[in-house]
């Protein structure tokens, strides 16, 4: 279930209303038979643009005070809170990904894997280390994964369905089918008339790691 708030919105009143909605999504989900509620982890401006200010730690520090009103609503009520990481808000990669889960030391704290968010255009030649990295710091914590790709077009990065740029997918599943061979993988960016082209891409990637 997807409650995406911004809960280190710079208005802590602002603030304060999302993290209830949040909340309140927690109290339903088993209603509708889901067991996580997932968000990304915001920006210090109100639109989600990004600022500098997103990767310091007074940003982290108001995520970890908001992060924890929301797993303890989430303990009372046997639902996972899952966050998102992405490079332009506060947890921008896989080290502070592994920080938060440290912090607020709870097993219903969880995350939504979704590698394509932590490449920029100037990590992307890197992304195998950085993709190895999250699986030691947290391939035991994650509960779903986000399937996309990426292309570089004018050097920006371009969001593409799976199997349609530059994503080390083979790493990637080997590593998911080693640590979680049963997680649920969500395609994202993908568009009604070639998402079959992904689905089959994914399809045969997965029977490969088998």
């Amino acid at each position: 279930m997807g409650c995406y708030i911004n809960p280190v919105h710079p208005d802590s009143e602002v603030r304060k209303t999302q993290i209830y909605r949040f909340k309140e999504h927690i109290r339903f989900a088993r209603d509708f038979g889901c067991s996580i509620v997932a968000t990304e982890t915001g920006s210090l401006n109100a639109d989600f643009s990004y600022t500098p200010h997103n990767h310091g730690e007074k940003a982290f520090e108001i995520l970890l005070g908001s992060l924890s009103e929301m797993v303890e609503e989430a303990e009372r009520f046997g639902v996972m809170v899952g966050i998102e990481g992405v490079s332009h808000y506060i947890m921008n990669n896989p080290e502070k990904i592994g920080r938060t889960l440290k912090r607020i030391d709870s097993n219903l704290l969880q995350v939504v894997f979704d590698p394509v968010n932590l490449l920029t255009v100037e990590n992307y030649k890197r992304q195998e280390d950085i993709i190895n990295q999250s699986f030691e710091l947290f391939g035991d914590r994650m509960v779903a994964f986000h399937a996309k790709d990426f292309i570089i077009e004018n050097n920006m990065m371009k969001v593409v369905q799976a199997g349609e740029g530059l994503f080390n997918y083979d790493l990637t599943l080997k590593r998911l089918n080693e640590s979680k061979p049963c997680i649920d993988i969500l395609m994202e960016n993908a568009r009604v008339e070639i998402m079959d082209r992904g689905i089959e891409f994914l399809r045969s990637k997965l029977i490969e790691k088998i």
